[in-house]
């Protein structure tokens, strides 16, 4: 089946997607009399980390005098597993994706994909392409400080989506190695504070991302550790998160057409928890809702299109033994 192009939205919500990861929760009870705990991210050999993220999202735009809604779900699952690389003090990650699902209903249109109907697909389905990142492995190594210095089997996840002009594009730009190895460098070693807090306690968290010749996002904020709390039976530290992201992709050097789209986010404004289980040292859980306004070259050449968008994003991990 040749693959058709991706519409803009499906850019739109896939960038998006890559740089929030959060999950809607429940009212909690905070314990703040503890004192202070050390907020650190373990990557333990024979264990097996698997992430699972869902995120809604509804946006708005004008065309030709008419306002058109999109409604928007995606469904991710992401299983790490990390061994030690023999004979040396590394670590390995055999990385990934599960399950990917896409549902969006626009102007009475409807569309669904999901990779877990295989062959029930609709024909032609341009999200269809997202489905070649299932079951295809990808190595990370990590050195002793937790850091990416290789990434294998990048190639074999492309996949399918290196034969779309577009998708193609898109994938060399966010899932390249470099950008990879920032990503998840720039997380592990920003979104922690360096020293234990105490419940009050706040710090800044300052996280640049270049996405090639596409151009570059930068995600900016305040963290600040109220407590601890059960969640679902697991003591978590709790951690408000109040932050703003800033994406231009209208200044990328790139002739593709995410480039040509002249993509950026103005007041991408996020708040929400994060759920760090301090016995792990990982992430339990992640809850954040997001409100920004994208604004993308008008498709007949002149103007901007402004596109108020909203979004809640959910993350939940499961830890088990390898």
């Amino acid at each position: 089946m040749k693959l058709k192009t991706l519409p803009n939205s499906a850019i739109l919500f896939s960038l998006v997607f890559l740089l929030t990861s959060v999950r809607a929760q429940e009212k909690i009870t905070v314990d703040t009399s503890g004192g202070p705990v050390s907020l650190k991210m373990e990557w333990k050999p024979g264990k097996t980390y698997v992430q699972r993220m869902t995120m809604d999202q509804n946006s708005k735009m004008n065309m030709l005098g008419q306002e058109i809604e999109q409604k928007m779900k995606m469904e991710m699952s992401l299983s790490m597993a990390v061994s030690l690389l023999a004979g040396t003090p590394l670590k390995e990650v055999k990385t990934q994706y599960d399950r990917v699902g896409m549902d969006m209903e626009m102007m009475g249109q409807k569309m669904h994909f999901d990779s877990k109907d295989g062959a029930a697909a609709q024909p032609g389905n341009p999200f269809a392409a997202m489905g070649s990142l299932v079951g295809k492995p990808f190595t990370l190594t990590l050195d002793q400080k937790n850091e990416i210095v290789d990434i294998k089997g990048m190639d074999q996840l492309m996949g399918d989506l290196a034969s779309n002009p577009v998708s193609g594009e898109m994938a060399k730009q966010l899932l390249g190695k470099d950008q990879i190895a920032q990503m998840m460098n720039l997380a592990i070693a920003q979104a922690l504070p360096k020293d234990p807090v105490s419940p009050g306690q706040s710090w800044d968290v300052k996280i640049p991302l270049a996405l090639g010749q596409m151009g570059s996002v930068v995600v900016s904020g305040k963290y600040t550790y109220q407590g601890m709390a059960k969640i679902k039976g697991t003591d978590c530290a709790v951690i408000a998160v109040d932050s703003e992201m800033k994406m231009d992709l209208s200044e990328g050097t790139g002739d593709d057409a995410v480039s040509k789209m002249g993509l950026k986010v103005q007041g991408g404004k996020q708040s929400g928890y994060l759920f760090w289980d301090t016995k792990q040292a990982w992430l339990h859980s992640m809850a954040m809702d997001q409100n920004m306004t994208l604004t993308i070259k008008s498709p007949g050449g002149e103007g901007e299109l402004t596109v108020p968008t909203t979004q809640k994003t959910t993350t939940e991990v499961e830890i088990k033994d390898n």
